[in-house]
């Protein structure tokens, strides 16, 4: 059994010449082997992180997730995917800060990474990209989600993205559920992603996958079905697919 664990990261000097990685935070991803070593705080149990975002000068990348298609069934068993927002522009316009919702993955257990864009980079001074979810379900089909703004209406969306082949393409973002941003329920937050006492407060979307539900009797790969749930931030809205 292979563990994957993905954070944030930075250049531990701030001369360039030293920097492992362009840009102001990258997206690493750790593996271990031996989970149970890990667990007791043997660092040789973990192999050294790999960068797994594609890194500009201008480049901070953010709200990481990874997940590994861990189906027997699937044609892509095995396969590690990453999402994460990028930020461009290092938030210096506040009216132009194009982040777009990136997918990196792996087919070699975590030793090499290719990236795709699956969403707009535009931003145009609204909620922006953030708080991804990546899930795979028993025939390998990968879902990404995250939270949005819809610039006609500037309606905070839940939207979804499918790769059918393993994560090297996706196709067309789609809406599937609005939410209410939970900074608007702190005393100081307001819109801002600050809470009370500066706590981080996210909006994200959560979802979970339950491959080959719902068991029934007589229940084989043709009659059974994967069940998708999603959930907005003040459960306005709970929905299956």
């Amino acid at each position: 059994m292979r563990l994957y664990y993905t954070n944030l990261t930075a250049n531990f000097s701030a001369l360039r010449s030293e920097a492992t990685f362009r840009g102001f935070e990258a997206i690493a991803v750790s593996r271990t082997d031996d989970v149970a070593a890990a667990a007791s705080g043997v660092k040789a149990a973990w192999m050294p992180p790999v960068i797994v975002s594609r890194q500009n000068s201008a480049l901070f990348s953010d709200h990481e997730q990874v997940w590994a298609d861990n189906a027997a069934s699937s044609p892509f068993f095995g396969n590690v995917s990453v999402c994460f927002a990028a930020f461009r522009g290092q938030e210096k316009s506040p009216n132009a800060l194009p982040n777009p919702i990136t997918v990196a993955r792996s087919t070699d257990a975590g030793d090499t990474w290719r990236q795709t864009q699956v969403s707009a980079a535009v931003n145009n001074g609204l909620l922006g990209k953030q708080d991804c979810g990546v899930r795979t379900d028993s025939q390998g089909i990968v879902y990404v989600v995250w939270q949005g703004t819809v610039p006609a209406t500037f309606e905070n969306t839940i939207f979804l993205v499918r790769s059918f082949d393993g994560g090297r393409t996706f196709d067309r973002p789609q809406r599937i559920g609005t939410f209410d941003n939970c900074a608007l329920f702190d005393d100081v937050g307001g819109f801002t992603n600050d809470g009370v006492a500066g706590a981080r407060a996210g909006s994200f979307p959560s979802l979970d996958i339950a491959n080959g539900a719902p068991k029934r009797s007589g229940c084989n790969g043709s009659s059974c079905r994967d069940v998708v749930h999603w959930c907005a931030a003040d459960l306005r809205e709970w929905r299956s697919k």
